[in-house]
């Protein structure tokens, strides 16, 4: 416990301090600094206040709180890119910020309700786009802001990190210049994560795809020891990926393992992780991802993984269809009549599906196909006006409609990059970060680092997917540490086979019932014919392959998380470890934080 005047810090693995009699600083997290070199950061913090300048100087991942006492304010920061979750709420004269929201609700005194918003993004995208959360009134504090509370009301939010990406014109030799930035960033990234590696037990999640194996390929040539690779696949899963993660680990010598998650146990670990993260799931992989932390039982400490390089650097296709079909497409009119002329149709299955989305690519404007396809989204507006009870069509995801207006030829690859790094990453580290807190180890993730970022900012876009290669520039550092074979296996990482499994009735199957329970009828959430017909259709083997993952999973998921959010009221306890949950009253200037048991 640590004490002054006017606050109080309950703190449990974290740093509470007071670096002048005025001003407290609590700081959850890694900021990647020596402690001398944090504590100048922090006392820049405290004399300056809550400045971009300062903020932007804490690498890692953090959550900062700074409690000014002379002036009764505080200022709250979230990391660059929202590696650690972090929510707020008002009520009455408190203010309620934590990592978890099933924490936040403890400290509540009000009940809570569902917020439509969110709950449309969920099953949009499979998060909450922030500032919406699932709760009215509980807001995510969007990555790289500080929000500044006094005299019991928000007073200002701003951003210290750019949210949209700006790509300046820039020459041959200026390219050249910002890929050799690129690569050395990386390497600066990856020496700063490892720098404890002397004292921790690090391993490498290697999933055969390019990202990982090539940090597996950089770790070893940093570290010169051998390490644990790690692998979890799913049994039988057709497309997977253990040999490519072997022939790495053969070639790097590894101490290499195989975790396969069977139907079974996946269906026993989805409650689990839901419970842990405290939020429907976007991806299935998580459930991997969580099964294999429960069963390395505290043999590892640091887990890295080659997270964020997709979003961070156009490792989707979207990127690639974008700049060849509209940014630098000559002849767009006359691409649009030829494409739609082809018998596209008679092309089976997945294969199909993947050309006519191609091929909407090549005649829709890029805003309209993002929130249209499932590209970026799950479900378009279409299909939730069916799926959801009160659902507007002209609401549908507000945000990226935001981000997306307005765009040119020039600037839409930069606004699409954006969305991805400040939405989706932050949903998928942020769950990440949960998993972390539950099972005691820390995941570091190399490819997410500002400087690095900033570098490929400064680099110009036929170099960041030109020659149809997505992921250019990283795919050129690879070579460095992969040798030309590694480059002609087919790539995917962590799939789970989830219509397979929901026809399975001792696996997903099983769930499958609560959405005609009276709980999920009643609440208000799904039209009732909706849930009818979806269910007449699973029963009699009439749905279609996507719509097991993209509305079947998604639905499950809100409806598992739901009978839990519902029954917790304050001061329940439940079994997650080591979550920031704090209360401010504005009156009393009494602050106080947990970091308990969840």
């Amino acid at each position: 416990m640590y004490s002054t005047r006017t606050a109080a810090f309950e703190i449990s693995g974290e740093s509470g301090k007071v670096l002048s009699p005025e001003v407290d600083v609590y700081l959850k997290g890694n900021c990647y600094l020596p402690q001398p070199e944090q504590q100048q950061v922090l006392g820049r913090i405290v004399a300056g206040g809550a400045s971009h300048d300062a903020i932007r100087d804490l690498p890692g991942q953090f959550i900062l709180v700074i409690h000014d006492k002379r002036n009764r304010k505080v200022a709250i920061v979230r990391d660059h890119l929202g590696q650690q979750p972090l929510y707020h709420t008002l009520e009455d004269d408190r203010l309620l910020f934590a990592s978890s929201v099933r924490e936040l609700r403890t400290l509540a005194r009000r009940p809570w309700s569902f917020d439509r918003r969110g709950v449309y993004d969920y099953f949009a995208v499979k998060y909450t786009v922030p500032p919406a959360t699932l709760f009215e009134g509980v807001s995510e504090q969007v990555p790289g802001t500080i929000v500044e509370f006094s005299d019991g009301k928000l007073q200002s939010a701003h951003s210290f990190f750019n949210r949209t990406p700006c790509t300046p014109l820039t020459d041959q030799g200026a390219n050249q210049k910002w890929v050799a930035q690129f690569s050395a960033e990386f390497g600066k990234s990856l020496q700063t994560v490892c720098a404890d590696a002397d004292s921790h037990r690090f391993a490498v999640l290697s999933s055969g795809g390019m990202d990982s194996s090539m940090l597996v390929g950089a770790y070893r040539k940093l570290t010169q020891r051998r390490f644990p690779t790690i692998y979890v696949g799913c049994d039988g899963y057709k497309n997977d990926k253990a040999k490519e993660a072997e022939f790495v680990s053969r070639l790097f010598d590894t101490d290499h393992r195989n975790v396969y998650v069977s139907a079974a146990q996946f269906a026993e670990q989805l409650e689990r992780t839901v419970e842990i993260t405290d939020f429907p799931l976007d991806s299935p992989s998580t459930v991997l991802r969580s099964h294999l932390y429960a069963r390395l039982g505290g043999e590892v400490d640091v887990l890295l993984s080659g997270e964020g390089a997709d979003s961070l650097y156009t490792g989707y296709y979207i990127f690639d269809l974008v700049y060849r079909f509209y940014s630098k497409a000559t002849a767009r009119e006359l691409l649009a009549v030829l494409v739609r002329l082809l018998p596209l149709s008679m092309l089976p299955g997945d294969r199909g599906r993947k050309a006519r989305l191609v091929r909407q690519a090549m005649i829709s404007p890029p805003d309209e196909y993002l929130l249209q396809n499932d590209i970026l989204i799950s479900n378009n507006a279409e299909r939730l006006s069916g799926m959801l009870e009160a659902f507007d069509p002209g609401d549908y995801l507000p945000e990226f409609k935001r981000d997306l207006s307005g765009h040119s030829k020039a600037d839409i690859l930069n606004r699409i990059l954006g969305i991805y790094r400040f939405a989706y990453l932050s949903a998928q580290v942020g769950s990440l970060a949960k998993l972390d807190d539950a099972y005691g180890l820390e995941h570091r993730h190399p490819f997410i680092h500002c400087p690095m970022i900033d570098a490929f900012n400064e680099i110009s876009w036929d170099r960041k997917v030109g020659g149809f290669t997505r992921k250019r520039l990283v795919a050129e550092m690879a070579r460095e540490y992969l040798p030309p074979a590694f480059f002609r296996m087919p790539k995917e990482g962590f799939g789970v086979p989830i219509a397979e499994w929901f026809r399975d009735p001792a696996s997903l199957g099983q769930f499958v019932d609560l959405l005609n329970s009276a709980a999920c009828r009643e609440r208000g959430i799904f039209r009732k014919a909706y849930i009818d017909q979806l269910l007449s259709d699973y029963q009699n083997d009439r749905l279609e392959e996507p719509m097991y993952e993209q509305v079947l999973w998604p639905m499950v998921n809100f409806e598992l998380w739901a009978k839990r959010a519902l029954a917790i009221g304050v001061g329940v306890i439940g079994t997650v470890q080591n979550v920031l949950a704090t209360s401010w009253n504005f009156l009393t200037l009494s602050t106080s934080v947990s970091a308990g048991m969840l």
